[in-house]
């Protein structure tokens, strides 16, 4: 999260929320909102939003934002919590939204670790198949043009040499679930599944090219 601080400072008391409809959630645009924030907010509504009630104003939050700001409020008729933080300037991709607690449910379920497994296998199975192609030679070619061309963190060594902390076969696994769930788009890159069934090193991985 890219601030060291965050005020939260919250409400109750009884109170009505009046909304219409249950929009479409938007697309966020550039617009980045951490999630770790997102998910601190909902945990301090989350007593106030109502499990029972048909009622979809009652049965969510209300999430407001405005450049700087995040506001979520929630009510089950009878009590109201409030919480405002600070947040990113710049255009958010709405300015009140009711979300639905099923979706909120899936925002909270979310770790900062499934987050950044979902970034970084994501980008070794590319890495894989770029390999497999022979548009790169060595893994560490890629894990180069990694640090200094995405300003990939230099003290992890790049995508493959961290891939090597959690091991090519857990990676492989995760990324063949997502294919299952999720379609082509996860598709597991066969050197990525080969060097998993080998119990090899994602780092020292090179291209089958003959000169």
């Amino acid at each position: 999260m890219p601030w060291t601080r965050v005020r939260l400072n919250a409400h109750g008391g009884p109170e009505k929320l009046a909304l219409e409809t249950v929009p479409d959630v938007p697309e966020a645009g550039d617009y980045a909102l951490p999630l770790s924030l997102f998910q601190l907010m909902l945990d301090r509504v989350a007593f106030s939003i109502t499990k029972d009630d048909p009622k979809f104003q009652l049965n969510g939050a209300l999430v407001k934002l405005i450049p700087g700001e995040i506001e979520i409020a929630a009510t089950d008729g009878h009590r109201l919590a409030m919480v405002r933080a600070k947040a990113p300037g710049g255009d958010p991709p709405f300015e009140q939204q009711l979300f639905p607690r099923k979706l909120l449910a899936e925002f909270a379920r979310f770790s900062d670790d499934e987050v950044l497994h979902r970034l970084l296998f994501s980008s070794i199975n590319e890495m894989c198949k770029i390999l497999e192609e022979g548009k790169a030679i060595r893994a560490s070619d890629l894990d180069v043009m990694w640090l200094n061309g995405f300003g990939f963190p230099r003290y992890r060594g790049g995508p493959m040499y961290w891939g090597d902390t959690i091991g090519a076969e857990r990676i492989y696994n995760q990324v063949a679930a997502w294919h299952q769930q999720f379609g082509d788009r996860w598709k597991p890159s066969q050197l990525l599944r080969e060097t998993a069934e080998k119990g090899g090193k994602l780092r020292e991985l090179k291209a089958d090219i003959s000169l």
